[in-house]
């Protein structure tokens, strides 16, 4: 885009680009991503928040205290939820270029820009370090895992921890500069680090995927529960995959740099902070996998809740146990009265032979256990 804008021009009438198409800008009711950054923000950071809680109160019912992986996992929430905040804040640019007017660059948009650059950083520094230490404390046994997991903190460390000043450079004014949009074509600049960054996201991703299964499958197990044990790693799948659309959206984003319209940067954008923040999300929620399988083994199980749900099902059975006992006490109660009852219709000659039967059968009874005992 030129920022060759003439003297006078109304920026709220005029979009960042043209419309391919030849079409005039839509300022009223344009598509746009905001719905949809709305929806996943909103979504991700009430599943992300609750399975971090649970895997705090597994650790904290367990071990009495937090640990180093823990506090990654914490911190990379807080981080990435203000970085979802941060994107939501800046929804009003998640339309196409030639359907945003200049005047939403202005020194707000600015800011929020250059904080959620300096916080992309650490947010995904800490998500997939909660993963490393995770598997050092899991697999702390094996050496090389040991060795792989320190070299993915080293690595990934320098690669998130250099991003912080570079973005501080370029994405603040500094001397005659100023806060309009022109400071848009400094953080430009990094386009071609970004495209490094998204290429060690995928990476990375890869290798922290691949790592523990080796080590699952040589366990002594079941081969449906070792290929359990591995999915419940491979989750981490869906963050692989956000993770090579951003390199895409990345590399969108360099090449409309050279484009003679001004591309879609805008759009593009909005598209890579959504696979972002899909990936932030996703990292902190397998990191905790292993916690929430503990937290409902050990304490959800035990719950009020779960509790009184088990109660109502045990009474539920032992109801239906004494309904059927009282069934058939009143099916057996049933015979007895019928028998009472043909009893009770029998003549007195009848009622005669009926007692002298019974007599007589008493007497052969007596006369064989006499002959018994006298044998």
């Amino acid at each position: 885009m030129s920022l060759a804008i003439p003297p006078g021009t109304d920026l709220t009438k005029t979009p960042l680009a043209p419309n391919p198409s030849g079409a005039p800008p839509n300022f009223e009711n344009p598509p746009s991503l905001a719905n949809i950054s709305y929806g996943l923000v909103s979504t991700m950071l009430v599943l992300a928040s609750g399975v971090v809680g649970l895997r705090v109160m597994s650790v904290v019912k367990k071990e009495r205290r937090l640990k180093v992986d823990d506090y990654c996992c914490i911190l990379a929430l807080f981080l990435t939820s203000a970085y979802g905040i941060l994107i939501m804040l800046m929804n009003a640019t998640a339309r196409h270029a030639w359907d945003t007017p200049i005047s939403f660059i202005d020194e707000t948009w600015l800011k929020r820009n250059a904080a959620l650059c300096l916080l992309y950083g650490p947010a995904m520094f800490f998500a997939k370090a909660a993963v490393c230490t995770l598997y050092l404390r899991i697999f702390n046994t094996v050496t090389w895992m040991r060795y792989a997991a320190w070299g993915a903190i080293v690595v990934l460390g320098i690669t998130y921890g250099t991003m912080v000043p570079v973005y501080a450079v370029f994405s603040f004014p500094y001397g005659d500069e100023k806060w309009d949009l022109a400071l848009t074509m400094k953080v430009g600049r990094v386009d071609r680090m970004a495209i490094s960054t998204g290429t060690i996201n995928v990476a990375s991703d890869i290798f922290l995927l691949a790592i523990p299964v080796p080590i699952i499958m040589k366990l002594n197990l079941s081969l449906r529960k070792r290929i359990g044990l591995s999915a419940v790693f491979m989750t981490g799948i869906v963050a692989t995959v956000a993770t090579v659309l951003g390199l895409y959206f990345r590399i969108e984003m360099f090449r409309s740099k050279f484009d003679p319209d001004g591309g879609d940067a805008t759009w593009v954008a909005a598209a890579t902070y959504i696979t972002v923040l899909v990936e932030l999300y996703v990292t902190i929620m397998v990191s905790c996998v292993p916690g929430c399988v503990s937290s409902w083994r050990n304490i959800l199980r035990e719950s009020t809740v779960i509790t009184t749900l088990r109660s109502l099902i045990n009474s539920s059975r032992a109801s239906l146990s004494r309904s059927r006992d009282s069934s058939r006490a009143r099916a057996s109660q049933g015979k007895s009265a019928s028998i009472r009852s043909d009893e009770a219709d029998l003549t007195p000659k009848d009622e005669f032979e009926l007692q002298e039967r019974k007599e007589r059968d008493v007497g052969i009874t007596k006369t064989i256990k006499i002959q018994q005992t006298e044998v």
